[in-house]
């Protein structure tokens, strides 16, 4: 036993001599370590952001091209790399209008880490279609959604302005025909109305130059139905002793509103023919008759659709 508590002694005074020499041999160890491992090379794939810069005001690309580069690179184990730092840059300051494929190295990337080695792109090439801008004037074309109230019809559509504007890569804007908007929705309309809407490109290269929105003016107006007046007397206007009739009457063909529930009768509209510019002859001619409504009737509401034209004979 006596000769176990003195070993444990010497292995105290052991453990215990020199600490703080110890202490410093184990800082300067760890030290080491930490600088051998912060200088170790690493292989690692990072995501970098594609930039296209100094393109000419005249250019523009038309084709779809990557936003993003993945770089397989070596570095620094310790090295911090921000998610948004050394882009990948394609600089066209002496761009011409063709396609153009740019092979991407090191020298795309101008903010590259002192330290950062690129292995490899992907993808290795960027494919550009480079054209010059166009302009082109197109016509706006509208929709409608829905269906008018009962009875009640679209007499008309304006749209105001009726062209556009657009611009893109001349390819884009060669594709596009007219503008359009969006739909006009006429559910239960009963009169007119003007809406102030949207105007967009199918074609997504090319776009609107200055005017985003338009007015859409509909004119909505109550159905029709077509009343037929027979024997309406014709009458020569102004009187003329050298003109004759072939036949006293005609038949008139009117629209009305579906909703006219009135009558309307021969004695309501007067038919005129004007002879004064007939040369005398031995035939008939058949000259176009005037029919004249009343004032008591409105003529936005009554709408002659059609007389037939009647023979009139001048003598010499």
């Amino acid at each position: 036993m006596k000769m176990q508590g003195m070993n444990l002694s010497r292995l105290q005074q052991a453990l215990f001599k020199n600490l703080g020499l110890k202490a410093i041999a184990l800082l300067l160890a760890g030290l080491l370590w930490f600088q051998v491992a912060s200088q170790q090379i690493v292989q690692r794939t990072i995501t970098r952001p594609l930039d296209i810069i100094n393109l000419p005001a005249q250019f523009e690309i038309s084709n779809d091209y990557p936003t993003t580069v993945d770089l397989e690179v070596r570095v620094r184990r310790n090295l911090a790399l921000d998610s948004q730092a050394a882009p990948v840059v394609i600089d066209l300051r002496d761009a011409l209008a063709e396609q153009k494929v740019v092979a991407l190295t090191e020298a795309n990337i101008p903010d590259r880490p002192s330290g950062m080695e690129v292995i490899r792109f992907s993808p290795p090439n960027v494919n550009l279609n480079i054209e010059r801008t166009a302009t082109r004037y197109v016509p706006v074309e509208t929709h409608l959604d829905g269906e008018p109230a009962e009875n009640f019809e679209v007499k008309g559509i304006r749209v105001q302005p009726s062209s556009v504007w657009i611009e893109g890569p001349t390819s884009a804007v060669g594709n596009v025909l007219s503008a359009t908007t969006a739909p006009v929705d006429i559910t239960g309309q009963s009169q007119d109305f003007t809406r102030k809407v949207d105007i967009f490109l199918e074609e997504k290269k090319a776009r609107l130059q200055d005017i985003r929105q338009v007015d859409v003016e509909v004119e909505i107006e109550e159905k029709r139905r077509t009343v037929e007046i027979s024997k309406v007397p014709v009458e020569i206007d102004p009187a003329d002793p050298d003109s004759r009739l072939q036949a006293a009457t005609v038949r008139v063909s009117l629209s009305v509103p579906v909703s006219f529930a009135g009558e309307l009768t021969a004695d309501n509209f007067r038919v005129i023919v004007n002879t004064q510019d007939l040369e005398p002859s031995s035939r008939w001619q058949e000259v176009q008759p005037q029919v004249i409504l009343p004032d008591d009737l409105d003529a936005g509401i009554f709408q002659v659709e059609s007389v037939a034209p009647v023979k009139v004979r001048k003598r010499r």
